[in-house]
This record gives structure tokens, sequence and C-alpha cells, in this order.
């Protein structure tokens, strides 16, 4: 079922053009589907779409992302996906390509990937019983709303007091059951939020949709890894 698709909070420069077939990309896709069976991304009642997923695709924040109103497809295709190539958090602008237009967090991932080169995924999901119990004690970010440049600034500044790097989890504080997860690779963005809810006897992730994955790298995509087109 497709998701409404939120307004963007920011200022977009968007090429409607097929992204090249990458298996960074088919990872992606395949990481964002174990969420989307978890419970993590997915489609309120009133058929609004949350939770989105990136990983490092150059320097800087470029990155590839699941689309904005795909948080209700079941499974995820290079189709839904949007490559974002360049950022201004302050404008706040972003450039990108793809069949679809970027989710309206792309900023808050975008902010990570320019606290460092060693961040190389980023994932924002909703858990209502996490958000309850660790608002205020992981570090939790306190900008209201979602993609603002007021929130990529709050993120950054936990990242920095916190010593986050290469990998964390914050809590959203002004964005109602929103966590952002991030490590050097998708698996590890991933199973962070997984371990951390079966740690809070929230659920038992599903560890046979993660066998089922290839192995990820041990270190962030080097820019060298994709080929542009």
């Amino acid at each position: 079922m497709p998701a409404a698709e939120a307004q963007l909070p920011f200022e977009l420069e968007w090429e409607a053009v097929p992204l090249p077939e990458l298996p960074l990309l088919q990872e992606l896709c395949l990481w964002r589907d174990v969420l989307f069976r978890n419970g993590l991304i997915g489609l309120t009642a009133d058929g609004i779409g949350y939770g989105n997923l990136s990983v490092r695709s150059g320097p800087g924040a470029q990155f590839f992302i699941t689309g904005t109103g795909t948080g209700g497809l079941p499974h995820m295709s290079a189709e839904h996906c949007s490559e974002v190539l360049e950022v201004e958090l302050h404008r706040p602008r972003i450039r990108c390509r793809g069949l679809v237009r970027p989710s309206s967090e792309s900023l808050s991932h975008a902010a990570l990937y320019l606290c460092s080169p060693a961040i190389g995924a980023v994932a924002h999901v909703h858990d209502a019983a996490l958000w309850h119990r660790l608002r205020g004690k992981l570090p939790t970010a306190t900008a209201l709303g979602y993609g603002t440049p007021e929130l990529a600034a709050d993120i950054q500044r936990l990242v920095r007091e916190h010593r986050l790097i290469p990998s964390g989890v914050i809590v959203m504080g002004g964005h109602q059951d929103g966590l952002l997860s991030f490590g050097q690779t998708l698996c590890e963005a991933v199973t962070l939020l997984l371990r951390l809810r079966s740690e809070q006897g929230v659920t038992e992730p599903e560890y046979s949709a993660l066998r089922a994955l290839p192995r990820a790298e041990s270190r962030a995509p080097d820019p060298q890894d994709t080929v542009r087109q």
C-alpha cells in the first residue's frame, strides 16, 4: 500500500532519472525490508509512512536513501530510492536524482554523514516503546519537528558531545516515536536497533532475515566503490 507523501521541509533540485544498478543500492533495499518486517518502517493507520534508511554513496553528504511515500511498501527496489548529491543544511536545499523524491528526513541523514566519513549508514525508525523508555537516557535531540535545519544542528551537537562517531543511537525527543541509528555499515546501523529492542524486551529481532543477507563490509563504503553514470 503506498503511503501519503510528506511535505518536504527543504528546497529540492530533483533530476528524475533511474539510478544505476549497484550492489550497494541492492543491499540498502534488503536491509530496509528487514526494518519493515520488524515494524520499524511502515504505515500508520491514517496512511502516513514512517521510517527510512540510507547508505553513503560518496564523500561529504552523498548517499542513497529510501524515497518519500514508500513506508508502506513491503519490498523496496532501486526505483523507490533516491541519491542525494548535494546538501546545504542551513538554506536548506538538497540536490538529488532518482525516480522518486528523497525522504523528508534527508537533512537528518545528511547531518550525520557530515559529522564524519566513518559514518556509512543511517536508519530513522519509529518505535513507541523504545522511544518512551530511552528518551532522556540515551542522547536525545530536543528540536521539534522532522527534517529541519534545527534538528540537523541538534543531531550534530549530540554526536560531538557524546562522541558517537562512528556509531550510535539518538532519540528524537521532539519527533514522536522517532529514533536514529547509525554506523559504519548498513548491517551495523540496523542491528544496533534490533539488539536494542531485544535488550529492552520489546520484541525478538528477526535474525532469520539477517542471516539471509550478504555479509556486510567492516568499513564505511569508499567513494571509489561506486561508479557514477
